[in-house]
């Protein structure tokens, strides 16, 4: 469902189909909200419905790196997690992408002469593993988010990370022909759409409970449908 056909099928529904109520600029305004809303609410229940394949590259030798994903702006997005990853030596044309486990921060050890001894022998046996930790820097809705690999790589790694992000890479819903949920599934929109009632309805209490009522009906009936990755430039 695209913007304007959202604008149009969520005034029928609050009842402002001649606009004397709302103007386009508070319903796109409100939309935009709940765009973001519904995403994180059906990311958090389904993360890996919502993954995004992001590369980046992991300088040798660094503590970590900061992960650059940025929505369609140019802004940095908020990340929610990283359901997996992968790594290569960018000088090796030898071998794919290998596997990456992912660990808490609490996980990831380091200084330990036994865990040394371990990544020793896994090296010799499974040609060098890592282990990763994602971490969000500063407050829960802060933009900015690294990965930590240990042990430190001696040589710079492609990194391939499925991502889940907390926001859509279209923020803004200026233009009349962007979809929803950048295109994700249609049955999804309208909760969207529901939601921003949901949002407007805060003038007119009556159907409130309704709006959102539809919303997690919605959400709820959709959200077992698989979703297929997205590839990110």
């Amino acid at each position: 469902m695209n913007v304007t056909e959202a604008k149009t099928y969520l005034r029928l529904i609050v009842g402002d189909q001649s606009e004397g109520v709302w103007s386009d600029t508070e319903i796109q305004t409100v939309l935009e909200r709940s765009n973001r809303r519904v995403w994180r609410l059906a990311a958090t229940k389904r993360p890996q419905d919502f993954v995004i394949v992001h590369t980046q590259t992991y300088t040798k030798d660094a503590n970590e790196i900061n992960l650059a994903v940025n929505n369609s702006a140019g802004s940095a997005r908020e990340i929610m997690s990283i359901e997996k990853a992968h790594y290569q030596e960018t000088t090796s044309t030898d071998f794919a992408f290998i596997e990456i486990p992912m660990r808490s921060l609490s996980e990831v050890r380091e200084g330990e002469s036994t865990w040394f001894l371990e990544q020793e022998i896994m090296r010799r046996i499974r040609n060098h593993p890592y282990e990763m930790t994602f971490v969000r820097n500063g407050l829960e809705h802060n933009t900015e988010a690294s990965v930590m690999i240990r042990p430190r790589p001696s040589q710079n790694l492609s990194l391939r990370l499925y991502v889940v992000p907390a926001e859509p890479y279209t923020t803004s819903l200026s233009s009349g022909g962007t979809n929803l949920l950048d295109g994700k599934h249609e049955a999804t929109h309208e909760a969207v759409i529901f939601d921003a009632a949901y949002l407007l309805s805060f003038k007119d209490k009556s159907l409130r409970q309704e709006f959102a009522m539809e919303r997690e009906r919605i959400l709820m009936a959709i959200l077992d449908e698989p979703l297929s990755y997205q590839q990110v430039d």
